[in-house]
């Protein structure tokens, strides 16, 4: 059993549980140190906190960034960072603003291919979650339960369109894709607020390890569900050789998910003692 879960999404972008639930459901689990990392926004942070406080649990400040490179989707975690900072604030900002912006894209496709049912429009989710920076599939399902258009049980069909190959081909040739961020970009922010910038579920990323560190990435996350046996040992390896930050957690899988998954409720996290590692380095 990982003695830290440090990557896991709330109702505040993609997750399906709320900050109370994750909480709840992490304390059972035994963790003793979490992290949330919800997509481009911190929104959920504070209450995270409170509810982490309350049940005596670790928990710093974190945010899975979404970027691009390499031709390919890339995700860097922060981790501890001033969200106050001049340039870690204009980051969130701009962040939650294209995802929301992404996320409104393909909606809307899927509503002209036919695939969403009369009477739930765009602005009807906005009006439901305003307190949202980030809206995604969950949000969307939801406002069309509260209105009648959809049942609860209609939920995992939902889910499904927007994983679409078709629908995310759409976005990628779409002019909103092409205002993506480099990490580069992303990581300076990170950096410069003070926080720690961690390449997240990094398998098929191996060879561009020089780039990543070029650019002040100070760590991987090692233990996550998608990682192969290969990819642990890899970045296992790394880390420990040249001093970076092992972190990891579940994410989209087992109970934080919200989902009946025992098998992988410990496919991700920290061990205690590299939580322990981190905080030391950071505090002394």
């Amino acid at each position: 059993m990982f003695y830290a879960n440090c990557h896991m999404h709330s109702k505040y972008s993609d997750g399906d549980l709320s900050v109370r639930d994750l909480v709840k459901n992490g304390k059972e689990m035994g963790f003793g140190a979490m992290i949330l990392t919800d997509h481009d926004t911190v929104k959920g942070y504070k209450s995270f906190k409170t509810e982490c406080e309350v049940n005596n649990i670790v928990t710093r400040i974190g945010c899975e960034f979404s970027c691009r490179a390499f031709r390919k989707s890339i995700h860097i975690c922060g981790f501890d960072f001033d969200a106050e900072h001049p340039e870690m604030k204009g980051l969130l900002e701009y962040q939650s603003a294209r995802g929301r912006e992404r996320y409104r894209f393909l909606f809307n496709r899927a509503k002209e291919k036919g695939l969403i049912k009369k009477g739930l429009v765009w602005e009807n989710i906005s009006d439901f979650y305003p307190e949202n920076d980030y809206l995604y599939s969950y949000h969307a399902f939801w406002t069309g339960v509260k209105m009648g258009i959809y049942s609860e049980d209609e939920a995992e069909d939902f889910y499904k369109l927007f994983k679409t190959t078709d629908l995310d081909r759409a976005y990628i040739d779409s002019a909103t894709a092409r205002y993506a961020l480099e990490p580069g970009t992303v990581v300076r922010a990170i950096n410069a607020s003070g926080g720690v910038a961690v390449v997240a579920h990094p398998g098929g990323l191996e060879r561009y390890l020089d780039e990543f560190l070029a650019i002040g990435v100070k760590g991987f996350e090692v233990n996550h569900c998608e990682n192969t046996d290969e990819t642990v040992e890899f970045f296992d390896r790394v880390c420990s050789e040249r001093g970076l930050y092992k972190f990891g957690g579940t994410d989209h899988s087992g109970r934080l998910a919200g989902l009946y998954e025992p098998e992988l409720d410990e496919c991700g996290g920290m061990t205690r003692e590299d939580l322990e590692s981190f905080l030391e380095r950071r505090y002394g």
